[in-house]
């Protein structure tokens, strides 16, 4: 221990090298040696909680002996180079196309939640809506595009689906880029490249970001725009001259820039972000290799652009994936991109967990394989939105406030992450005023500081208030900050600038910390109540069994479980007897048209045409399986 004191000593006082750069050699060093005797020395007696804490210090010690970037405090460029109805809002409304799902409606009146009022404002909104486009594709595009629309069209004519169809069609509707083309047809190249262009960063949006506290941008792009689209996929690509300007212009403005490759070869999913929605998509329809092709094209493409700070090897993989085989790609991406030329000192290599419930999953992985200790600069990537899913309807403003302190507890014990992804939107029942608006902002920056490499809002232009920056600074809830000496960032006491947060012990028993319970804790009904508030419980119920059609017992069940919320309780009474009906009409289980509504986001319509197709869908598999069966036995 004398010897130990005294070399840390000497090496405090070295002239020779920086004063940062000594402690954080001196952190690797003492945070080694925890771990070794944690781990080595005393295994019968391995504390794996405080194990795993010493292996994040020494982590994140070994990284901030190189790693000097500012911690990311960015935008996502959103419906940009991958198009989504939100984000991508001017192009639907320019060419008249309707995206057949309402927008996210949150933090608004207790009816947002239905699905069909807000697709009736989309509608009003397109038809006023001009078309403008211009002509320009080769013929092989056209023939392709031409040979789907001509598909799509012959499928409208089938007479099973006419009584669902009416307004909102889902042939008609178009919610994703490979839609968007398929709509277009020959003009699709024309129209892309021009919404492209206008959406280019100019100067007076870097100026802007700046004023407010910016430092970064992150860049989802389409596989497309790199090597243009394959395997008969109606994208339209390749597009890097977009990304060269930005990286251009990003570099004399100061900005860090992260390339996101959002929408993999094949798709990491069934969802819109990827490009193109399929529910019928699997994990094997998603093209790794390819994908891997991609990454290298772009890591040598940018690998001498000092402000490329950070490449993302995917953006949001299905829940279903298995977690070994994703892991496994994992690994051959971090190879094959530090082989284009991205070392670690200068581009950190971000890991998406986006589904945060399988974070236990993924750490218990990744650190039995060691690879925590094996790969330099990989941090991993979260989204921390507090609007999907049906747990957070339950929650209340203060409760969302404590979900978010929770989160920042998580972020600071990991070796390295980031928030990719979050938003001030919220479930429709939290009727927010501004002053509560501004109060959810700010736990949100104090709690996403503790992410070692940053966080990004979604996104720079949106539909919908909650989701576009510009509107969340013009309501005044998010408050300009400069990045450099504003509240955003953690101020070093003694020397006076700018610091990266520690790391910290892991918010409760290691693994289990990071399961979906820490990130989605919700709060538990009453167990028991007052003669009075049970009166008032029930009566309050009453009224509510009487608007919805449901029974009293149903209604102070769920009542009980809002916390007395009328408004989110009506939501789930209107939601659970909007599933019965479509139950009865199209002769499914309960549990699949909840499921269904859930995934329409309320929309009767959109949820009877899906359940309807998933019925048809199942009934051709078995015939198929029967003749198969059938010509076995023959055979």
């Amino acid at each position: 221990q004398e010897c130990y004191l005294a070399a840390r000593r000497k090496l405090l006082q070295a002239p020779d090298l920086a004063p940062c750069l000594r402690m954080n050699i001196a952190d690797v060093v003492q945070s080694a040696a925890e771990y070794v005797v944690q781990v080595l020395l005393r295994p019968s007696q391995t504390d794996v909680g405080e194990a795993w804490f010493h292996l994040v210090r020494l982590v994140w010690a070994t990284w901030c002996c190189y790693w000097q970037r500012s911690p990311w405090r960015g935008t996502n460029l959103g419906g940009w180079l991958l198009l989504e109805p939100g984000p991508s809002y001017q192009l639907w409304e320019s060419q008249g196309l309707s995206h057949g799902e309402e927008s996210w409606e949150c933090n608004g009146n207790e009816d947002d939640w239905d699905g069909e009022q807000a697709q009736e404002g989309d509608e009003e909104e397109d038809e006023e809506n001009e078309e403008g486009e211009e002509d320009g594709q080769d013929e092989e595009d056209a023939e392709n595009h031409e040979g789907e629309q001509e598909r799509v069209q012959g499928d409208e004519g089938d007479e099973g689906d006419e009584q669902q169809r009416g307004a909102e069609a889902p042939e008609e509707a178009v919610e994703d880029e490979h839609g968007v083309c398929l709509h277009l047809g020959t003009k699709s190249a024309a129209v892309l490249e021009q919404h492209r262009k206008e959406r280019q960063l100019r100067k007076e949006d870097f100026a802007w970001l700046k004023q407010r506290g910016f430092n970064a941008v992150r860049v989802p792009l389409g596989y497309w725009i790199v090597t243009g689209p394959t395997h008969g996929d109606l994208f339209v690509g390749p597009a890097l001259h977009h990304v060269d300007q930005l990286v251009e212009s990003a570099s004399k403005h100061g900005f860090q820039v992260v390339l996101d490759l959002h929408g993999n070869p094949g798709g990491e999913s069934s969802a819109t972000p990827c490009g193109h929605k399929d529910n019928s998509w699997r994990e094997d329809r998603w093209r790794r290799g390819e994908a891997l092709q991609v990454l290298t094209v772009l890591a040598k493409r940018y690998c001498k652009e000092d402000c490329v700070a950070g490449i993302q090897v995917a953006n949001e993989p299905d829940q279903t994936c298995n977690m070994h085989a994703l892991c496994d790609w994992y690994e051959r991406a971090i190879e094959v991109i530090r082989r284009a030329g991205m070392d670690a000192g200068r581009v950190a290599i971000i890991l998406p967990v986006y589904w945060y419930d399988r974070l236990e999953e993924f750490v218990c992985v990744w650190l039995s394989r060691g690879n925590f200790l094996c790969f330099e600069n990989v941090v991993l990537d979260l989204h921390l939105y507090q609007c999907f899913g049906s747990g957070w309807e339950l929650l209340e403003h203060q409760d969302h406030l404590h979900a978010v302190e929770r989160h920042g507890r998580i972020l600071a014990s990991l070796p390295g992450s980031i928030v990719g992804e979050w938003s001030l939107a919220r479930p429709a029942h939290v009727l927010a005023t501004d002053r509560m608006e501004c109060e959810f902002a700010d736990e949100q920056l104090k709690a996403y500081a503790c992410a070692s490499h940053g966080w990004f809002f979604w996104t720079y232009s949106d539909q919908i208030d909650h989701w576009d920056l510009g509107t969340c600074f013009e309501r005044g809830w998010l408050r300009p900050g400069p990045a450099d000496t504003g509240p955003w960032r953690a101020q070093d006491p003694q020397e006076g600038t700018t610091a990266l947060r520690p790391r910290a012990r892991a918010p409760g028993s290691f693994p289990q910390c990071y399961g979906p319970k820490e990130f989605t804790r919700l709060p538990q009904p009453p167990q028991q109540l007052d003669a009075a508030a049970l009166a008032s419980l029930r009566e309050r119920a009453a009224r509510l069994a009487e608007a919805t059609g449901q029974t009293d017992d149903e209604a102070a069940k769920v009542l009980a479980n809002c916390h007395g919320n009328c408004e989110a309780a009506l939501a789930q009474l209107l939601m659970k007897a909007a599933a019965k009906r479509l139950a009865e009409a199209c002769a499914c289980s309960l549990d699949d048209a909840e499921e269904a509504l859930q995934a329409c986001k309320g929309n009767e319509s959109r949820a009877a045409c899906h359940l309807l197709d998933s019925s048809a869908r199942a009934r051709d598999n078995h015939r198929g399986q029967k003749r198969g069966f059938d010509a076995a036995q023959r055979e």
